[in-house]
């Protein structure tokens, strides 16, 4: 038998079939029934094992895919919010500055001496927690832009504390205010953008 696969065969793969054929002709009729049927189980539980894998796949890539558009929403609306309360706390910012400069101007009518008196514990205690808050909330936001244009607003509200005179302190307060306008608008800009 093993020469007439020599003779047969000229190619490996045709010698394998004519081979197998051989081998499974030398079977009986109940043998060669049950070895197809147990190759068509293997045959049939690959596929299955692939159409497995190929569908978990598929499942992990949009689990992930939902995950990663959830985590996107949630700092955008991280973003929102903080940016709100940022809006919120420079217009508190202000309000804190502007009592200052009333309350330095009305010591100032009265002992002729320009930022010599204690504020009071009121504006005192609100300006620098204003401060401190919007420290913390100008970290958080995303923006570039945005971000360095509230440093550049504290920077130029905090000359009020080393001004020399009335004059000054009330250039500096309206520089500031004139600051904020455009600063606002650009923090509705990226706000609109997050929705």
């Amino acid at each position: 038998m093993v020469s007439v696969y020599r003779v047969i065969c000229h190619d490996i793969q045709v010698c394998v079939i004519v081979g197998s054929a051989l081998w499974l002709s030398e079977l009986g009729g109940g043998r060669v029934e049950a070895l197809w049927g147990f190759l068509g189980t293997i045959v049939g539980a690959g596929v299955s094992i692939a159409t497995s894998c190929i569908s978990n796949r598929h499942e992990i890539m949009r689990q992930q895919q939902a995950d990663s558009l959830e985590r996107i929403e949630r700092a955008r609306a991280f973003q929102r919010e903080n940016l709100l309360e940022v809006q919120q706390t420079i217009q508190d910012m202000m309000r804190f500055y502007t009592r200052m400069q009333h309350e330095d101007c009305v010591a100032f009518r009265q002992s002729g001496e320009w930022g010599k008196v204690r504020l009071s514990e009121e504006v005192n205690e609100g300006s620098r927690a204003t401060n401190a808050k919007l420290a913390v909330l100008t970290v958080r936001i995303a923006d570039d832009e945005v971000r360095d244009a509230i440093k550049t607003l504290v920077s130029r509200i905090a000359k009020h504390h080393v001004a020399k005179t009335e004059e000054e302190a009330e250039f500096i307060i309206m520089d500031a205010t004139d600051a904020v306008i455009p600063l606002m608008e650009r923090i509705g800009k990226t706000l609109r953008s997050l929705y």
